[in-house]
């Protein structure tokens, strides 16, 4: 058996991801699509640090939602879908699917905790092995 890298190994689990999610959603997302959701997780998660912070008004961050969640339906080429949605605690991953949603469909699309689904994961513990010489002892 042939042994992965541990880029080729992330770049299996993305191209997996991408499969979960048009099946999940009858989508047509490809890999350009996903580094474009790799861009929006990281705007979506800044903005929900820069919201810990400073206050905001309801319309402000619905407007923001609305925008988001407006462009995640473009790349993956379809309507609206419920089951989308912006989480705001900067704790975690920001663009999330419903977690009632991902087990009825029966999905095995990556997770967090919580069981809700993951729109962008970027697999970061497969971007960078730790080698002997990185271990201080």
């Amino acid at each position: 058996m042939e042994k992965l890298s541990n880029e080729m190994l992330r770049n299996k689990y993305i191209a997996q991801h991408i499969n979960d999610i048009n099946k999940l959603f009858d989508a047509r997302l490809n890999r350009a699509g996903y580094d474009f959701l790799l861009q929006l997780e990281d705007m979506a998660h800044k903005k929900a640090e820069y919201w810990c912070d400073f206050s905001y008004t309801d319309e402000e961050r619905e407007e923001y939602e609305q925008y988001i969640l407006s462009l995640i339906c473009d790349v993956l080429d379809i309507d609206a879908h419920d089951s989308i949605f912006f989480n705001s605690d900067p704790r975690g991953f920001a663009l999330k699917i419903k977690d009632d949603f991902v087990r009825e469909s029966k999905s095995n699309i990556y997770r967090d905790l919580g069981g809700y689904g993951i729109f962008a994961p970027d697999f970061a513990y497969l971007k960078h092995p730790i080698t002997r010489d990185e271990v201080q002892v």
